[in-house]
């Protein structure tokens, strides 16, 4: 005797392959609804519920997104270029690897990197995307990112009172962990409010807040410092080697109408 189950399972034989179904929605735009699609391939009854588990599993695997008002889309291609974690290599030695922001982790989302740099797995680099497929990739990368408990870190201060640390809080509402301390002979020359910018120490207590070493003192608050804060927040490169200073010494002061 069948059990609900297998009826269910069935039912699923009788419909379209998951590759149908994304093909059917990426040729309809990249978003359609459920009893469209279940009216274009002719499912009555049982096989549209059968349809609607189909779908719901596809989205748990990543290969579509369920959507308000019962509409089915595709996930939505990744920004480009993304900062990338390179977290495993697979058996013919290639490199795989996940956004750093969890907001585009994503699940069966595969990234594969070809690259000249020299990076292997653990590395953070920024890298350009190339879809290939649905929620599928290739990275190349163009930079590799210092690890973060490397990076140094812009954040406001705050005086804790006499002789305790000053607190620091990142800026970059990403950066973890979300407090760092800096030493009371540092800290005491420093206004409170400012925004600074400060390098981790390695080593010390793990159970406590990471310690930073002053490196300067941006601004007296966060207004006015906002060119550093986004320099900080998204990457981008702000020292450069000395060949590239002395070459833009060389520049005019001023542009010209060529």
């Amino acid at each position: 005797m069948s059990t609900p189950d297998d009826v269910m399972k069935d039912l699923k034989s009788s419909l379209p392959t998951g590759d149908e179904l994304v093909s059917y929605i990426e040729n309809s735009g990249g978003r359609v609804k459920r009893g469209t699609i279940a009216k274009h391939y002719k499912l009555k009854g049982m096989q549209r519920r059968a349809l609607r588990e189909t779908l719901q599993d596809m989205a748990k695997e990543g290969r579509v997104e369920l959507l308000g008002g019962n509409y089915v889309g595709l996930p939505k291609p990744l920004p480009s270029p993304l900062t990338l974690h390179i977290h495993k290599q697979d058996g013919d030695l290639t490199l795989l690897a996940e956004p750093q922001d969890v907001n585009f982790q994503r699940a069966n989302l595969h990234i594969t990197v070809e690259s000249q740099l020299d990076i292997g797995v653990g590395d953070v680099v920024e890298a350009n995307l190339t879809q290939v497929a649905p929620n599928s990739y290739v990275a190349h990368p163009f930079r590799k990112v210092a690890n973060e408990a490397e990076q140094p870190v812009l954040g406001s201060f705050s005086n804790l009172g006499k002789g305790l640390p000053g607190q620091v809080v990142p800026l970059d509402p990403n950066r973890l962990p979300r407090r760092f301390l800096i030493d009371t002979k540092e800290s005491g020359n420093i206004p409170d409010g400012a925004i600074i910018l400060g390098r981790p120490i390695t080593g010390g207590d793990r159970h406590a807040p990471p310690m930073l070493e002053l490196i300067e003192i941006v601004g007296d608050q966060a207004e006015g410092v906002e060119s550093m804060i986004a320099i900080h927040n998204f990457n981008i490169p702000y020292i450069f080697p000395d060949e590239v200073l002395n070459y833009t010494e060389e520049l005019p002061a001023g542009l010209t109408d060529k």
